[in-house]
């Protein structure tokens, strides 16, 4: 009997080691199948790993999607397989390694970590989870996971954040990520480390799209761009604004010397669509900790000595310092009493002369516009032009100038004129012709003594360029201002009515022996077109005989003469009537 119970039993568990054994091949089998048709539908696909951490699942996914034969998956681990998918040649490949070796050493699962491996020689992207295998006795028994290659999300992600912190047409930094370097070089900045900012704009910018168009802007803005970026020298440029970029940098050394080479960068002229473009810009800038330990404090800082530079003549570094923040609120009031000086007429003109380059002979003046400010004192006109040509204020304002200027030009000799400068609002505000012709009535003054002074940029409009040609006729001449900073095509000349081009201050400034091509250009533009030329700015000796040598008729400058109020005009004709222009004697 014991006999029997002892068969029975043997073959009971038996039969049931047998079932057992059936049942999970069976089960490997479905799983398996599984496996495959998961990995055959999709971009993810499974590994597994064995207590020697050898890779005991090597399907021809896995195959396919590292390159790697499948005789070969099953002889190495999943390390061994990273590793020959120089997963280690990156800086970020080796931290997602330790990420993953990290979690396999502790038995911790871990989930989607991204991880940079080459290809059959093409960089690509898996995401790696992974979580240990236990046996129902909870002993472990190997890892099984799943990976993706997210090579194609991965891309676009990285395309999108590019192009959220990217100027689209010029590729530099945009001005979000500006602020986020700025913020960053203020927080990790070092003891005896300066911070800089600098905010660089392209002089009178404006005129480019104006006359050549918005293509060739955008073509010009691109080879700034690039002219920029080749100077940077481990700062960081971005484009923050139409034609504004922004610099920051780390550095105790000069930052007039520094930002300067970004200028030098912009000398040489840009060729776009067949246009001969000269580039001038004006830079501002301002450091930390000198001048604040905040970041929107410091660009405000440097937006302020980016005005005064360009204030100051263009073309030039300008540094930021607290006397800055002090005139900036003189033109927050200025806006708030400008309105009422102009009912009040408390404004006042000086008068510059404009001279004959060769004989020192006095032509005519340029009428310079003074506030008598009651309380303030004398404003110069930096202080409220831009604060009139806002708000509009500047046609009642350009009025009561251009009435003031022929009623006191009346009074001087009938071969001297007085030449009036004309804001672009005031040009293309209605009625200025007669506005022109009312003060020329009213004061008794010949429209042959009478000059308007436009920039460009005021002049582009088919109703302007009507409008000065219909004063030209009655004998006003027209002066063309601030010639030569870049944007004048030969093409838009010749269709003004222009009677002088003023060569700007800036290229007076840089006047050498070696270096006067651009003043002789203008000088042989202005001949070719039968126009006069008028230097500006003119200090020194040194630059009035070049100005000669070049060809150059007319100047003006403070070697000639400070600007002097009205009643000091007679006294001064009748002085250099006597002299002779006498201060031309050297030449």
């Amino acid at each position: 009997m014991t006999l029997i119970i002892g068969v029975v039993y043997l073959w009971a568990s038996f039969r049931s080691r047998c079932l057992a054994e059936f049942e999970a091949a069976a089960e490997r089998q479905t799983v398996s199948l599984l496996l495959d048709d998961f990995e055959g539908g999709s971009r993810d696909w499974l590994w597994e790993v064995d207590t020697t951490g050898t890779l005991s699942h090597t399907s021809a996914r896995l195959s396919q999607i590292s390159g790697v034969p499948v005789s070969d998956l099953r002889t190495l681990s999943l390390r061994g397989l990273l590793d020959r998918l120089d997963v280690g040649s990156t800086k970020s490949g080796r931290a997602a390694v330790q990420v993953i070796g990290d979690h396999l050493d502790r038995l911790m699962p871990f989930r989607e970590v991204v991880i940079p491996v080459r290809v059959d020689g093409v960089d690509r992207w898996w995401s790696l989870s992974g979580h240990p295998r236990l046996s129902e006795a909870t002993e472990f028994v190997g890892w099984r996971g799943v990976g993706s290659d997210i090579t194609e999300k991965y891309n676009y992600e990285r395309r999108i954040l590019w192009l959220a912190a990217t100027d689209g047409l010029t590729g530099l930094p945009n001005r979000r990520t500006f602020g986020s370097e700025l913020s960053d070089a203020l927080g990790t900045v070092r003891t005896g480390e300066e911070v800089l900012v600098g905010i660089l704009d392209l002089d009178n910018f404006k005129s480019v799209n104006d006359t050549l168009g918005h293509p060739v802007g955008d073509k010009l803005l691109i080879s700034v761009a690039a002219r920029l970026n080749r100077v940077v020298d481990g700062a960081m440029c971005a484009r923050i604004g139409g034609d504004e970029f922004g610099v920051v940098l780390r550095g105790t050394g000069d930052g007039g010397e520094v930002f300067a080479r970004y200028l030098d960068a912009l000398r040489e002229p840009f060729y776009v669509r067949g246009n001969r473009i000269e580039v001038r810009a004006s830079i501002g800038y301002a450091g930390a900790p000198a001048d604040s330990e905040d970041a929107d404090t410091l660009v405000m800082s440097a937006d302020l000595a980016l005005y005064a530079a360009k204030s100051a003549g263009k073309n030039r570094v300008g540094r930021y310092s607290p006397v800055l923040r002090a005139r900036a609120r003189e033109r927050a009031s200025a806006l708030q009493e400008l309105g009422l000086a102009i009912e009040s007429r408390q404004f006042e003109l000086y008068y510059q002369p404009q001279v004959r380059a060769d004989t020192g002979r006095v032509e005519g003046f340029e009428a310079l516009l003074r506030w008598n400010h009651p309380v303030r004192g004398v404003l110069a006109p930096h202080i409220f032009i831009d604060v009139a040509e806002e708000t509009g204020l500047i046609v009642p304002l350009g009025l009561q100038v251009l009435n003031m200027a022929c009623a006191e030009a009346a009074t001087w000799p009938d071969d001297t004129y007085v030449t009036v400068n004309v804001s672009p609002v005031q040009l293309m505000s209605s009625g200025f012709g007669s506005a022109v012709n009312d003060a020329l009535e009213a004061s008794g003054l010949s429209g042959k003594r009478l000059q308007l002074e436009i920039t460009e940029t005021g002049a582009v409009e088919e109703l302007a360029v009507a409008e000065l040609d219909r004063l030209r006729a009655t004998g006003i001449a027209i002066a063309l201002d601030d010639f030569g900073t870049g944007y004048s095509s030969f093409e838009s000349l010749k269709k003004l009515p222009l009677d002088i081009l003023k060569i700007d201050r800036s290229f007076i400034t840089e006047l050498s022996e070696g270096d006067s091509a651009v003043v002789t250009s203008v000088v042989e533009v202005a001949k070719a077109l039968g126009m006069q030329s008028l230097a500006e700015g003119v200090e020194t000796a040194d630059q009035l005989r070049l100005l000669l040598t070049a060809g150059c008729e007319l100047v003006q400058g403070y070697y000639i003469s400070r600007p002097m109020p009205a009643k000091e005009v007679a006294e001064y004709l009748s002085a250099t009537a006597h002299s002779n222009g006498g201060y031309f004697h050297s030449f």
